[in-house]
């Protein structure tokens, strides 16, 4: 006599299978006589073992059944892996996209960067020009003269 764990080990599964087997037809109404409960430990003599492991047998998955298994497996995860291929290329061209969008706002910004300088530098032209045409003589400052006159508000 074995208890169910037993048997379950042997077989390859868990107890809770075992027991799900057994208390459904047409295993339940067959096994019924071979099993009896002691201190609350259910115990199957040898003829419900065998009874237990036929029906396990049969539906053990023959090479056959596992290679069909195994097709089917792969089929869906090649159809799965179809699936994230194809958000991937989806991903990239996004990605894509938005390095073309920032390419062309750093030309727009660069673009104008150098408008605005070289408005300034027509400004200060201008301003250069003015002076002259005024007679004012230009001195060259010093970086440390233009920071003093900063300084004090010059």
């Amino acid at each position: 006599m074995k208890t169910i764990k037993q048997i379950a080990d042997e077989i390859g599964t868990t107890k809770q299978a075992v027991q799900k087997r057994i208390s459904r037809e047409p295993l339940c109404t067959s096994i019924q006589p071979y099993i009896w409960t002691e201190n609350g430990t259910k115990y199957i003599d040898e003829t419900g073992e065998d009874l237990i492991k036929q029906v396990y047998e049969k539906t053990v998955p023959t090479d056959k059944t596992m290679d069909k298994s195994i097709d089917n497996n792969h089929g869906e995860d090649n159809i799965l892996y179809q699936i994230l291929k194809a958000e991937l290329e989806a991903k990239n061209e996004q990605l894509a996209e938005k390095d073309r969008q920032i390419e062309r706002l750093t030309d727009t910004v660069k673009a104008q960067a150098q408008s605005i300088n070289a408005d300034r530098h027509n400004e200060l032209a201008g301003t250069l020009q003015m002076q002259l045409m005024d007679g004012e003589a230009i001195k060259p400052i010093s970086r440390w003269k233009r920071a003093w006159m900063a300084w004090k508000g010059e």
